[in-house]
């Protein structure tokens, strides 16, 4: 998104804080049921006319079990079109331009080894080798052109979050969506009207 003002862009909360804990089992992002629906932003009553959109995530892992590979958190974030607002009409906008699974990245831990994943991003198919720690997710989930979309949007919030017999991590939180490129005139250049020239 290029933008020559803060009029041509557009940010709005969608996914108040939620918390997914997994200490009574695990939190599997490819489960349906596990889905959670933002709220719903009505592009007719925004002022601007904006070609793309984009989900703003912020997200808090607490790692809470000892397993190596079962403390894994993360999360996939669909974005969602409808010309209604019942919740049963809304498809995704682009399932190519959707990311995969987001791991969170490992920034405090108790315990290493030198078998899996002791800092960095967390990988499903690497050891999550700390015993507790505390894990957050920064990254781009890409931008989605707003050609052929319908008035109302909103992302859908698919979380993922481990656990084993030792105990269960936790995963926090919340989202927007951010709106820009908008197709409006520059400041300023608003017709006049006829302009006649005239010679002396």
């Amino acid at each position: 998104m290029i933008n020559r003002g803060l009029s041509q862009t557009a940010q709005f909360s969608v996914l108040e804080h939620h918390t997914f804990d997994a200490s009574c089992g695990s939190v599997n992002a490819s489960s349906t049921g596990n889905e959670v629906m933002g709220l719903i932003v009505d592009r007719v009553g925004l002022g601007n006319s904006f070609n793309s959109v984009k989900a703003v995530m912020t997200a808090v892992g607490e790692i809470g079990t000892t397993t190596v590979d079962s403390g894994f958190v993360g999360f996939q974030v669909k974005m969602m079109h409808s010309s209604t607002t019942c919740v049963g009409d809304f498809n995704e906008l682009s399932t190519a331009d959707r990311k995969g699974l987001q791991g969170l990245y490992i920034v405090t831990n108790t315990t290493a080894t030198s078998t899996g994943n002791a800092s960095g991003r967390m990988s499903t198919d690497a050891g999550i080798s700390t015993s507790t720690g505390t894990a957050v997710w920064y990254g781009d989930l890409g931008t989605y052109a707003l050609t052929g979309a319908q008035r109302f949007l909103s992302v859908n919030l698919l979380p993922e979050v481990h656990a084993s017999s030792s105990g269960g991590s936790v995963l926090r939180i919340a989202g927007a969506l951010a709106l820009g490129d908008a197709a409006e005139s520059l400041p300023n250049s608003t017709s006049t009207g006829v302009v006649v020239k005239t010679t002396a």
